[in-house]
């Protein structure tokens, strides 16, 4: 196999690890924001579940990239045997709980929101907001 694509091969394995944290990060992170803006002790029992799940599924993540390929040179060198995971079922069950969990985060705090005792103009204007982070 060529250098080059050695090369490319062995740096879409470590970018794969580089946005699951990112992606963990973010969402944590806003989660961190709904904990700190709103302080209803259930919503914060939800916030917490959620950061747990979230944290929960970038550990599965890693250990599934992880371990995606034994011996793990067979991801980026044709020349070394090795079993796999179908790595297209892992995308596609990274990318399907991805999407479910940003609409998750997102949704969470439209309840408080809309219980809010402010015009209807504004609750959406606030939860407007809030919709920039799902973009």
């Amino acid at each position: 196999m060529a250098l080059v694509d050695i090369e490319l091969l062995s740096g879409d394995y470590v970018f794969s690890h580089f946005y699951d944290w990112a992606i963990a990060s973010i969402k944590l992170s806003i989660l961190g924001l709904y904990y700190r803006i709103f302080s209803t002790v259930v919503f914060r029992r939800v916030v917490i579940g959620t950061a747990v799940f979230i944290s929960l599924w970038l550990a599965a993540m890693e250990i599934g990239l992880g371990l995606e390929c034994i011996p793990i040179e067979s991801v980026w060198d044709a020349d070394v045997e090795g079993a796999c995971i179908n790595l297209v079922a892992f995308s596609y069950f990274t990318n399907i709980t991805n999407l479910i969990t940003d609409i998750w985060v997102f949704l969470l705090p439209l309840p408080i929101i809309f219980g809010l005792h402010i015009s209807r103009r504004r609750k959406f204007e606030i939860a407007g907001i809030f919709a920039i982070g799902l973009l």
